[in-house]
């Protein structure tokens, strides 16, 4: 279990994430693997809470309780440790910190020995879990396909595919060239919908905070999945799905607007501002604020290079008659506002 994942969790707990952190954690939560652990160390909180004492809390401690009775645990592999320091018990106020601390041991600790203990099962293949969170970033997999991921996007998938099919699951967008092998199916799996190909090109598109899905082909066939059917893809087409209704469509589209991300460019066909400014957010990790719902729905249609926020802020600005401030932390941009102009 990753220690990043543990660290979420106990501050999640302890009421103390901050909004991109929680964004995070729900990341994570898509996954059944990380939604289980989550559950059990939701237990182990509440039992600490109950049993935490009023005054004080004996964080180390613990710590080397639960670490010998792991080395005690017959079925658990864990290597001996350097005897602890003493232990020392701080007093409140720092209760709340060192409650913390103690279950962020057992996030960490605890479940190995928890799934240790459980009734034995099959070993699944390792997994990896790649999370882009500004720009994009470019990957091959063990099969030789090679998978682009955009701004605001994960992609979980084996460390070696099983013997059947090769499953990857998607938060976000991703391009994808997967190397044909008939014998081998490629799934896609996101929340709305599965993908299942042998060979081909094609671009997925699903966000969370977004209320349509997209699977646009380029090249060879695809069939997408979802909860009420399945439709085959020929090259050139794109299967629409609304999410909340669950409204389907296959049409053509611009290829060029669907891959421009790829090549490093932001193409918008007649899109809502508050929809440019959703992905233009999301690409540089800054926040936009658009102080007026009618500029929000103003319509922008325009091809710019990723290269300078400025240029393209300054160019929305123009385009759709608003002003904009633009407020720094230091060196690094955090906030653009648009308002209306004059």
């Amino acid at each position: 279990m990753q220690e990043e994942f543990a660290a979420l969790v106990a501050k999640s707990l302890a009421g103390e994430t901050t909004r991109e952190e929680r964004e995070e954690l729900e990341a994570w939560l898509r996954y059944p693997e990380y939604r289980e652990q989550y559950q059990w160390l939701q237990k182990q909180w509440q039992a600490a809470e109950s049993a935490t004492p009023a005054r004080s809390y004996d964080a180390e401690a613990a710590l080397v309780k639960l670490r010998q009775r792991i080395q005690a645990a017959p079925t658990a592999a864990v290597e001996p440790e350097a005897p602890a320091a003493e232990p020392k018990v701080v007093h409140f106020p720092w209760q709340r910190l060192l409650q913390v601390a103690a279950v962020l041991a057992l996030c960490v600790c605890g479940y190995g020995l928890y799934s240790a203990l459980q009734p034995s099962r099959e070993q699944a293949p390792a997994n990896e879990l790649v999370m882009v969170d500004q720009g994009q970033r470019v990957l091959t997999l063990t099969d030789g396909t090679r998978v682009r991921l955009n701004a605001g996007s994960t992609l979980r998938f084996p460390a070696e595919f099983a013997s059947d099919i090769r499953r990857v699951e998607l938060s976000g967008e991703g391009f994808f060239e997967v190397s044909a092998d008939p014998e081998h199916p490629f799934i896609v799996a996101t929340e709305a919908m599965e993908v299942r190909v042998t060979g081909t090109v094609f671009n997925v598109r699903n966000y969370p905070d977004e209320g349509a899905a997209q699977v646009s082909l380029l090249e060879g066939k695809v069939d997408v999945s979802t909860a009420a059917a399945s439709r085959p893809l020929q090259p050139a087409q794109q299967f629409q799905l609304d999410k909340q209704s669950g409204g389907q469509a296959v049409q053509a589209f611009d290829q060029d607007e669907v891959t421009a991300w790829t090549e490093g460019r932001f193409v918008f066909r007649n899109e809502p501002l508050e929809q440019v400014a959703r992905e233009l957010g999301r690409h540089y990790g800054v926040t936009f604020e658009i102080g007026d719902e009618k500029l929000a729905h103003r319509r922008v249609t325009g091809d710019f290079s990723q290269d300078s926020l400025g240029v393209i802020v300054e160019t929305l600005a123009y385009s759709t008659n608003a002003t904009y401030e633009m407020q720094r932390d230091g060196h690094k941009l955090v906030t653009v506002r648009l308002k209306p102009g004059a």
